[in-house]
């Protein structure tokens, strides 16, 4: 006998099935600059920086697999370049933009896809010195959004009231920054080459341990049902590596193992429902899987998705975007030179019948605090679905119908002066009639 011992594991088969090139999303111009994955979708749409003047960002319902216009309708409510963008978790129609111009903008898009050019934003968030390079949600508190910039801040906004919450200044740029999963905190990859954990409401919380020692940008995100979290980054001699933290004791790593030997920035993806952690380099033609667990060596390699054409950027879609019924536990996009292509990961089962061990309840897509209550030190648990009936929660009416944002008091001032413009131009015309 060989003594080998093969590690058990409902994963281990988990293969990656691209889509053909005539199911995929052809004739895409785009541009991949900044620190994201240049690339975002939703459970109905998918998002990415388009060719063309100010900063049109390209929005395209996933269910419509052909080739785009040569123009196709953006969003283009900027002066510069769009870096990252992001879908509102809880408002399928409504994305944010960060750009160049040192600004973010909330737009609201049509429901059923855009139709035409929007180039009026809902809500303009001005207040970083530099460019604005990543942007994200919170998973749990209705209208907050955490933005990062090279100006070595990360902002936190009430987006419906146009205000930024809270500051936290870095000394050197961030190339990353997650919520965990009820959004209690941020971690951050830094370019001084640590990584901090904080709460961004609290200035004293801030946690900082030594990160990788490469030149090139860490990416870390939170795997917070095994309580850890995955950096991935390079060496002093710039072998990609990856390493655990536990957030409870992050004065040094728990493991740190190689990868390869590559340029390519990593960018990593967490399952919560899985415990499954996706790898994906820009400018590779790969996408490595491995499964975490709770015991040594922690994070054990699965298997990966090849490709002969390298990618500019990749994301993964929401769980409830998945095909239960051929056991699709993943959908990645994949954002190519003129196209992007969708990755379906399966769990290959013979059974026709839903499989309970594989889907979990996962992320309902639905908010458990209001941005006062967040703001107020509340957290919460995000609440979940079941994925058997997910069809029925797609359907089902989201507890967030709408965004309207408040008006400051600039606006409002502005909108006074012009009432009171327009009433004394009635006025004196009436006076005029009056005199004849």
């Amino acid at each position: 006998m060989s003594g080998r011992f093969v590690r058990a594991s409902k994963y281990r088969h988990v293969h990656g099935e691209p889509a053909r090139k005539d199911k995929c999303y052809n004739n895409i111009r785009s541009i991949a600059d900044g620190d994201g994955c240049h690339i975002k979708g939703n459970k109905k749409f998918l998002a990415y920086a388009a060719v063309g003047g100010g900063g049109p960002v390209a929005i395209h319902p996933l269910e419509q697999r052909i080739r785009l216009e040569n123009s196709p309708p953006t969003v283009n409510v900027h002066k510069a370049k769009v870096l990252d963008m992001d879908f509102s978790p809880f408002l399928d129609f409504l994305i944010a933009t960060a750009a160049e111009d040192c600004t973010l903008k909330v737009t609201v898009f049509p429901e059923e896809g855009l139709t035409g050019d929007i180039t009026e934003a809902a809500a303009a968030l001005e207040g970083h010195q530099k460019k604005v390079s990543l942007v994200h949600f919170h998973p749990v508190a209705n209208n907050i959004l955490g933005s990062a910039s090279y100006d070595n801040t990360i902002k936190i906004w009430d987006i419906q009231k146009g205000a930024c919450a809270a500051t936290i200044d870095f000394p050197e740029v961030c190339y990353s920054f997650e919520w965990n999963d009820n959004g209690s905190q941020i971690i951050a990859a830094c370019k001084d080459k640590t990584l901090k954990i904080l709460d961004p409401r609290v200035a004293s919380s801030v946690l900082s341990t030594a990160s990788f020692p490469g030149a090139r940008g860490a990416r870390s995100v939170w795997a917070d049902n095994k309580g850890r979290t995955v950096t991935v980054g390079f060496s002093a001699t710039s072998v990609r590596q990856y390493m655990l933290h536990d957030p409870r004791n992050f004065t040094k790593p728990i493991v740190t193992n190689d990868i390869d030997q590559s340029a390519g920035v990593l960018l990593p993806f967490y399952d919560p429902d899985n415990s499954i952690l996706y790898l994906s380099g820009k400018g590779d033609g790969n996408i490595r899987y491995f499964e975490l667990t709770d015991e040594e060596p922690y994070l054990h390699y699965l298997s990966e998705f090849r490709s002969n054409e390298s990618q500019k950027g990749v994301c993964f879609l929401p769980k409830l975007a998945c095909d239960t019924s051929i056991c699709e536990i993943a959908v990645g996009l994949r954002l190519m030179k003129e196209y992007i292509q969708p990755v379906s990961f399966q769990v290959p089962r013979k059974s026709d019948m839903f499989q309970s061990d594989i889907f979990p309840d996962t992320y309902a897509g639905k908010p458990a605090l209001s941005e006062d209550e967040w703001l107020a030190g509340q957290n919460k648990e995000p609440p979940k679905t079941s994925m058997k009936d997910k069809e029925q929660t797609r359907a089902a009416a989201p507890s967030v119908t709408s965004f309207a944002p408040v008006k400051s008091a600039a606006e409002l001032q502005k909108e006074l002066t012009e009432a009171k413009a327009y009433i004394a131009q009635l006025e004196a015309e009436l006076a005029k009639l009056k005199a004849k």
